[in-house]
């Protein structure tokens, strides 16, 4: 098929083409189980987050524990069973109706209490409560007792440079403290933003460069119009019920995003240009998601040196996705102990080299390197259209599998 006629499938992708249940067939598994023999306990595990060595683990934060809460499942068809190994194929004599895929655009959030102004203008003597009054540096931000419901907007297209944002205190349910902008376009905080424990934070229309990331572990915190480039990790995410919207992350030497914890709401980001960094030997993805209960939805992801989208734990929803250029679409290797069922339908993956989406039949190495894959997976309505390898490729699981209307280019 002709380039021309694939990049007219891909636009079209919220509505996939229907094909036979029969013509999905482990397509290209013997390629792509060659080219990436021991990857589920090699290639890619090593994160630094992930890694037992002790090095690798950033000293700003606490200890974590490696358990995973017990998610709260929303009601789903019932997977009729199927043999390890084997591809329970559904079809119908016609294409289902398909909702519209839209990305979520997140409101910006109000701040309900005192908002403070910073200016390279200003001056750490002044109040900071208007644009008139306005602080000057990152470092005053630091010191002020903010209170939930409170507000910090920084000058935009301003540069501050003198500290890492450090939020001290949390908010509340419905009164977040937020940081963001002023004025015309977005304030630059090069040294980034780092928090340990606290929750209820929003960071709007920020712009993160140079050596600087977005790194925290917390509860309720959104991350919303933010641009994010780092030459190592741009977003490193750790505790539950984040929201992370209509963000740029890009080149990256690392991985796009590491997210870990449960119920994370992943949408409408454009991640690009990732894994760069050529001296890292363990996988680079453009989300690496070891998050249970995570919703992955209307992302743009492209360039990436090891997996699109990379899953590691149960009951992810991963809909509507845009994935091209890179090894493999969409992955999974089995860490959690746990099994669930995971949803992965109407995204458009396209010029990868290895796979359109695999499944890994092995735990991965941080799970004891024993047993076998045990989630169930419900493949539907994916429009693939690989440059090389396969397909798909779905390795044995003590789950299920269901895949249906897939079009496979």
């Amino acid at each position: 098929m002709g380039s021309s006629t694939v990049a007219k499938l891909l636009a079209t992708a919220a509505i996939p083409l229907a094909i036979p249940a029969g013509a999905l067939a482990q397509t290209g598994a013997a390629h792509h189980r060659s080219a990436h023999a021991g990857r589920s306990s090699a290639c890619g595990r090593q994160h630094k987050r992930g890694c037992s060595s002790s090095h690798h683990k950033t000293s700003r934060f606490r200890a974590r524990s490696s358990a995973v809460p017990t998610p709260h499942v929303s009601a789903r068809p019932a997977l009729s069973p199927a043999a390890p190994g084997s591809t329970s194929t559904t079809s119908s004599s016609a294409a289902p109706s398909i909702p519209p895929i839209t990305p979520t655009i997140a409101p910006v959030l109000t701040i309900t209490g005192t908002t403070y102004y910073v200016s390279p203008a200003g001056s750490d003597s002044n109040s900071g409560r208007s644009p008139n009054a306005p602080w000057r540096t990152v470092k005053r931000v630091n010191e002020a007792s903010l209170r939930p419901g409170d507000g910090v907007l920084f000058q935009g297209g301003a540069t501050f440079s003198d500290d890492t944002l450090m939020p001290q205190v949390s908010g509340t349910a419905g009164s977040p403290i937020v940081f963001g902008s002023y004025g015309q376009g977005n304030a630059t905080l090069p040294e980034g933003i780092w928090f340990r424990g606290e929750s209820f934070l929003a960071f709007e229309h920020l712009t993160v460069t140079g050596a600087g990331n977005l790194q925290g572990t917390g509860s309720n915190v959104t991350v919303e119009y933010c641009s994010i480039g780092n030459d190592s990790l741009p977003i490193d995410a750790m505790g539950s019920n984040w929201t992370i919207d209509d963000n740029t992350v890009e080149n990256a030497g690392n991985s796009g995003m590491l997210l870990e914890g449960e119920n994370f709401t992943v949408s409408g980001n454009t991640i690009a240009n990732t894994g760069l960094d050529t001296s890292i030997t363990y996988g680079k993805h453009g989300i690496y998601l070891k998050v249970s209960n995570a919703t992955v939805t209307g992302n743009t992801i492209t360039n990436f040196s090891d997996d699109g989208i990379s899953v590691r734990y149960r009951n992810s929803v991963l809909r509507g996705n845009h994935i091209s250029d890179g090894p493999i679409g969409i992955a999974w290797f089995q860490v959690d102990a746990t099994g669930g069922t995971s949803y992965w339908t109407d995204n458009a993956i396209s010029a990868t080299s290895d796979a359109g989406i695999y499944v890994s039949g092995e735990n991965s190495a941080q799970n004891g390197g024993s047993g076998s894959t045990r989630e169930s997976f419900v493949i539907e309505r994916n429009l693939i259209a690989p440059s090389g390898g396969g397909h798909m490729n779905l390795e044995a699981t003590s789950g299920s599998y269901a895949t249906s209307e897939n079009s496979l280019v």
